[in-house]
């Protein structure tokens, strides 16, 4: 996989960091795995992690009060921040916490490291989201043209001043429209 990246130009690579369960190709997610040699692993090969704290909805990683989401992410940053080239608070955020709640954790974050924190929503672009993030990683959403999505991404930077990276915009990343 990291041969099939860094063969078509890829830089960076996305990682979650907690997932309490399911089942991926190689094995069950273990939301206690020590990443470090994985992360060496991938820096050496020429990606560059981006460790994403909080998975979406559906895996209910985001319930529970803000002292546990900030524990956590000062467990990570203090065990990674090394070998992180950037950290994202949540995918699909506006699924299941609010924009201050965000910009709290986004802010909690960037206390911590000196590394770039972005944020990630759903298809739908919410501005205050992004208040104090340094990226934003835009879902725009599947089926769209190559001209709609570079206007969803001139749309975000403008709005936001950020830069932008076009996150989930293709079902399957390896077809011609993606």
């Amino acid at each position: 996989f990291r041969q099939r990246l860094t063969n078509t130009g890829d830089t960076h690579i996305d990682m979650y960091v907690r997932a309490t369960r399911g089942h991926l190709p190689g094995g069950i997610v273990n939301p206690n795995d020590d990443f470090r040699q994985r992360l060496i692993e991938l820096n050496q090969s020429g990606l560059k992690p981006v460790l994403w704290m909080t998975p979406e909805s559906a895996h209910r990683d985001w319930q529970g009060d803000a002292t546990h989401h900030k524990a956590f992410m000062e467990k990570i940053i203090r065990l990674y921040d090394d070998q992180a080239s950037a950290y994202v608070a949540c995918l699909e955020c506006d699924e299941y916490w609010s924009a201050a709640q965000v910009q709290a954790l986004v802010a909690h974050l960037k206390s911590k490291t000196n590394k770039p924190v972005g944020v990630h929503l759903t298809p739908s672009f919410k501005p205050e989201y992004f208040a104090n993030a340094d990226y934003v990683f835009l879902q725009t959403g599947f089926g769209k043209t190559a001209e709609q999505v570079k206007a969803l991404v001139a749309h975000a930077i403008a709005v936001t001043g950020n830069p932008v990276v076009a996150s989930e915009y293709a079902y399957e990343s390896r077809s011609a429209n993606a």
